[in-house]
């Protein structure tokens, strides 16, 4: 005697059966749908455009703030602008710095132009490898030291000193 199993509840669909509640039952998938985000579909109302031309407009009000009561401290607006010369102080040094050490990055990639030359001709590519690549730890190793030694000993601001060491 042959027993269906539970888990057959539903018959292999195949070609010759025609049976309309077969093919429905076997036929459900999920069906995916692209739909706007909440946020655009705020945005794209009257009055999300209204809340989305608030931002520019407390900036704008943000900055006349300042410029009215630089204007009542010491006669005349800075806009802001104090904090951003003295955190750039000495840039100028700074691109001075950042000179060298583009150079010194395009040294390293002739250094590795040479060491896979001199490699290719060499019979003692161990000896050749251990050289180049002390050379290259030494370098990776002063170059930050360095970099760090001179920000600090020219004194420049914390914005232009950290564009020369995170340009590092």
């Amino acid at each position: 005697m042959i027993t269906k199993r539970k888990t057959d509840r539903l018959p292999a669909m195949s070609s010759a059966s025609n049976d309309p509640k077969i093919q429905e039952r076997c036929q459900r998938t999920r069906i995916f749908k692209t739909r706007e985000s909440l946020l655009t579909i705020i945005l794209e109302g009257r009055n999300g455009k209204a809340i989305y031309n608030v931002f520019p407009g407390i900036f704008l009000l943000g900055m006349l703030y300042s410029a009215l009561k630089d204007y009542q401290r010491e006669g005349r607006p800075y806009f802001g602008t104090r904090l951003l010369r003295s955190s750039f102080a000495q840039f100028d040094v700074a691109a001075m710095i950042w000179i060298p050490m583009f150079g010194s990055c395009l040294l390293v990639y002739f250094f590795f132009a040479l060491w896979k030359q001199g490699r290719q001709q060499t019979k003692w590519k161990c000896q050749w490898d251990k050289l180049c690549v002390s050379v290259f730890g030494l370098y990776v190793l002063v170059l930050p030291h360095l970099v760090a030694f001179v920000t600090v000993s020219n004194n420049l601001g914390p914005a232009s000193s950290l564009a020369v060491m995170l340009e590092m």
